[in-house]
């Protein structure tokens, strides 16, 4: 059968034009039942965002047995407005109401807009602060049930971490650290990090605060203040000392921006040249010391930001788009020794598929370029490699090459990673990814042909108390990097790629 004559009866607030827009049959078209119930759910769901909780289309096909034509008239009841009289929230015994309460995208006594109040479960799941147990109870008023009650059930998720630990990571080497952090400081959402770090490769002490409703407007101030000293294995040292201040506002929906600015003194020296710092000392290749960036030097920088998130949960994403703008611009007015523009752009998407499976897809890519006529230092490029960009690759271990061999850092980045996501049950998850990217020096064109690929199997166990996965990946890598290096790669990691 085709699709004959297409109508739409009954419809007072909604255009005619409009609801047609939603059908995707077309007239002459083989007809199927699936795009008519499509149909359905696209005008009913139109609706549903109005207010119309109680809407009803209903298709009345005409059949045509001679010709082989289905004539289709979609009759539509629309009912009244539905307002959200009331709403309640049991189970957050610390956590604030106004926390929840102001995410929520409409307000007791607004038309209950369906897609609003999806929306506002989705931004209340994205402060990893509650989960919900079950669909909430949507309960009309049996007397007039334009009047719409809503109880949400929820579950407080771990607020308070206060962890030791010692062990060995691709980034951080042998290490011991002490960390209290929590994310509902005093059940209004405010975040507090203090960290005590001490490793062979990075020695991290900081104190962080910040409070996400500044008097009660979604206005997110903060400030964090650090020392920080990492070795880049076989590159340099680099020491720094500094606070950075961040001012955050969301600016319409899901669509947030925020402004920082930071302040860091910043001392670089030659890698395994403090042998305190242990590592042995290793050739040293003369191009670092024709390069820009050896000594100390002062950083002041303000980096604006601007992003729009839809990912449904920090912890364990399964739907959702994530975009993101940024740039860090460095000396000129701000004062300082290093001038230079640092923008960043980044996009992720998750997607479910089967059985609780889901897509995971990002791409980033970065490029910093002086302000003025010098080079920009060495510290400030990128080196890719490792869980949190390629994952089957050593980390550092991507980018342009001096004469010597040495990594000598890209003026830009392009990174994609994809993942397929399995869960095997209870925190476990089986992961299939493929990562491609590569740091380029500016000349450079960013091509396919010139990329490292790096595929293969992950397990990731996520542990809910400490709010991190840790991670067993199987790679196979395209390209080898050094003479002795094999194809087939194995890496223990901490964290998630993106």
């Amino acid at each position: 059968y085709t699709t004959g004559e297409i109508k739409i009866e009954g419809n007072k607030v909604l255009s005619t034009e409009g609801l047609l827009t939603l059908i995707k049959l077309k007239e002459g078209k083989p007809y199927t039942t699936k795009v008519r119930e499509d149909a359905v759910e696209k005008i009913r769901e139109v609706y549903m965002d109005g207010g119309y909780l109680f809407s009803q289309p209903m298709p009345l096909e005409s059949l045509d047995p001679k010709r082989k034509i289905v004539n289709l008239t979609f009759n539509i009841y629309e009912g009244d407005v539905a307002y959200l009289r009331k709403i309640e929230f049991t189970g957050n015994t610390y956590t604030k109401d106004k926390v929840i309460r102001r995410e929520m995208l409409i307000r007791e006594g607004d038309r209950f807009r369906f897609g609003a109040f999806k929306n506002s479960i989705l931004r209340m799941k994205q402060l990893g602060l509650v989960e919900m147990e079950g669909e909430p109870d949507v309960l009309p008023d049996p007397q007039d049930p334009t009047q719409i009650d809503v109880n949400m059930r929820l579950t407080e998720l771990q607020r308070n971490n206060i962890q030791f630990s010692a062990g060995y990571s691709g980034y951080e080497g042998t290490f011991v650290a002490i960390n209290y952090s929590t994310v509902n400081f005093l059940g209004a959402g405010e975040k507090l990090d203090l960290t005590f770090q001490h490793g062979k490769r990075v020695k991290n002490y900081s104190f962080g605060f910040s409070e996400p409703y500044l008097f009660d407007l979604p206005i997110t101030v903060g400030f964090n203040i650090f020392s920080r000293d990492i070795i880049y294995p076989y590159l340099y040292d680099r020491k720094g000392k500094g606070i950075d201040f961040n001012l955050g506002a969301r600016i319409k929906g899901f669509l947030r921006g925020n402004i920082s600015y930071g302040f860091e003194d910043v001392d670089i020296t030659a890698y395994g040249a403090d042998e305190e710092d242990g590592g042995e000392e290793p050739d040293f290749d003369p191009v670092w010391g024709m390069m820009f960036g050896m000594g100390n030097y002062k950083i002041s920088s303000i980096s604006p930001t601007i992003y729009r998130n839809t990912i449904d949960s920090p912890l364990t994403p399964s739907r959702g788009t994530m975009f993101l703008a940024s740039a860090k611009f460095a000396g000129g007015i701000l004062g300082g020794e290093i001038h230079m523009i640092k923008p960043r752009f980044e996009l992720s998407y998750y997607q479910p598929i089967i059985k609780n499976t889901r897509l995971g897809f990002h791409v980033e890519y970065s490029f910093v370029k002086p302000t003025r006529d010098e080079e920009v230092p060495f510290w400030e490029r990128f080196y890719l490699g490792g869980e949190r960009s390629i994952r089957g690759y050593d980390i550092y271990t991507i980018g342009p090459r001096s004469e010597q061999g040495s990594n000598i850092g890209g003026s830009k980045s392009f990174v994609l990673n994809t993942e397929y996501i399995i869960p095997v049950g209870g925190p476990i998850f089986t992961i299939l990814f493929f990562d491609a990217g590569n740091a380029y020096a500016l000349d450079e064109k960013i091509a396919l042909n010139n990329m490292f690929f790096s595929t293969g199997l992950e397990l990731r166990i996520f542990i809910p108390a400490l709010r991190v996965p840790f991670r067993l990946i199987f790679a196979y890598n395209n390209r080898l990097i050094y003479d002795g290096d094999k194809n087939f790669n194995f890496r223990f990691a901490i964290g998630t790629t993106f």
